[in-house]
């Protein structure tokens, strides 16, 4: 994406330490790219994605440190500003992806997850306005900053039964 932006993500994770898989989807908030100033044309973009990933997650005590590596893929979804005849585009992105986060146990049922994670683009879709010179491409390497809740689900533990002796 053009610059920084805020996103939404959803992750189902199954497992837990010593290794974890993750699927996940997410939203990133558009952002207007222009040419020169307010008034010049340019565009709009945002990202739609979803990815896999699998993490080895060692872990001391309530703090673990998954590290992840996967596949991203997504649409980013673009359209012209400022433009006599704007129009919409969906442009398939793809990237691998590798991470690391710090995940704190505050709860049986809840953990702080923050980390930072680098894509590398394998599919990088380019734009142009009104056949201008290119407006944003996007980047070969990229970087993200995450900090989330992550809502833990484990399955409940059958207590055996006490029957009596007869």
């Amino acid at each position: 994406m053009p610059g920084p932006s805020g996103a939404l993500e959803l992750v189902y994770a199954l497992g837990s330490e010593p290794w974890r898989v993750e699927a996940a989807v997410r939203g990133v908030l558009p952002r207007t790219v222009r040419y020169d100033d307010a008034g010049s044309p340019g565009g709009r973009f945002g990202l739609i994605s979803g990815g896999v990933r699998g993490c080895p997650t060692p872990s001391w005590g309530r703090v673990s440190f998954p590290l992840c590596f996967g596949l991203e893929g997504g649409a980013v979804l673009a359209r012209g500003v400022d433009v006599i005849a704007p129009t919409s585009r969906v442009t398939g992105w793809l990237a691998l992806v590798g991470g690391v986060a710090v995940r704190v146990r505050l709860h049986r049922a809840i953990a702080l997850v923050i980390g930072v994670d680098t894509l590398f683009s394998l599919r990088r879709p380019a734009y142009h306005v009104d056949g201008r010179e290119l407006l944003f491409e996007s980047s070969v390497l990229g970087g993200r900053a995450l900090i989330g809740i992550e809502w833990i689900v484990a399955p409940r533990q059958r207590t055996p039964s006490r029957r009596s002796a007869r």
